[in-house]
């Protein structure tokens, strides 16, 4: 009976999405554009995911790890889940912006803070 709790409790730890809160700061663009604190941070099946909501309503895409991610949030702040790397400090994005006179990419870096 034991060893099926410890199975049970093992399976629960690697299968269950654990949440937390961190900070981060961002640069990069104009300045203009900054992501809300704190950020959720998920782990899902072995992969890390943070959620980005920028203080913009104005980003219909981003640029992850060469992966393409939609806004959320068609009605209000641009909002993003991405898959980040495991234990990751820091990590350059690509966000596509149409506050512009046409859309347009910018680079930014994001930095986790601990």
């Amino acid at each position: 009976m034991r060893r099926f709790g410890i199975i049970l409790l093992l399976f629960f730890a690697i299968f269950s999405s654990a949440a937390e809160s961190v900070n981060v700061k961002i640069s990069g663009g104009s300045g203009k554009a900054r992501i809300e604190n704190p950020v959720s941070i998920t782990r899902k099946d072995g992969k890390t995911f943070a959620r980005l909501v920028w203080t913009s309503r104005n980003f219909d895409y981003m640029i992850v790890g060469g992966k393409k991610y939609m806004n959320e949030n068609a009605g209000g702040k641009s909002t993003f889940t991405v898959q980040i790397p495991d234990g990751a400090k820091k990590v350059e994005v690509t966000a596509d912006t149409t506050a512009m006179s046409r859309p347009h990419e910018i680079e930014y870096l994001i930095e986790f803070e601990e």
